[in-house]
């Protein structure tokens, strides 16, 4: 029975990373797939599979973020922090230049040098993909969130992450 295990989840784990790729999508994959592979990246990707072990720890939480996890379906995340600055400057222009079709820009903020790029594929009210760009000259990060939530889960992320920092702080 235990040599049937790992080729079984290692099977459901291929079956839920296909049926998650979006062909739409492509670009954004295209600059993890290039990017993910260079010199000192940090490179986190977190399939379907995985997201649901995840959901179920966080059923047990009482917090927005336990109740916003059962509702991602994947994340990736990239940072090349500690990557040579060709590649941070090559990537930055990457994700200065996207466009996305089918995607509206919910923040775009360049204060300082920081450059912060906030996307998301919206249909019926329900956000399908989230994608981050923050790129600064010290560190340049890309992150993508599938799932099905709403904006409004997204504020209250917000409003509980604020309350968190104001304790962390001193309640200043």
């Amino acid at each position: 029975m235990k040599r049937y295990l790992l080729p079984l989840m290692l099977i459901m784990t291929a079956i839920f990373s296909a049926s998650a790729t979006d062909t739409s999508d492509g670009e954004v994959d295209k600059i993890f797939d290039e990017f993910s592979t260079v010199k000192n990246a940090d490179y986190v990707n977190i399939n379907p599979f995985m997201m649901k072990m995840a959901s179920v720890a966080a059923s047990m939480a009482d917090s927005e973020s336990g109740k916003i996890t059962r509702k991602i379906k994947s994340v990736k995340i990239l940072s090349l922090e500690d990557s040579p600055e060709k590649y941070k400057t090559k990537l930055s222009k990457r994700m200065a230049s996207m466009k996305l079709s089918g995607y509206d820009e919910l923040v775009r903020s360049n204060d300082g040098g920081q450059c912060v790029r906030v996307l998301a594929k919206i249909k019926d009210d329900y956000i399908s993909r989230l994608i981050v760009a923050c790129s600064d000259n010290k560190d340049c990060t890309l992150i993508s969130i599938t799932g099905k939530f709403t904006k409004d889960d997204l504020n209250d992320i917000v409003k509980e992450s604020t309350k968190q920092a104001g304790k962390n702080d001193g309640g200043q």
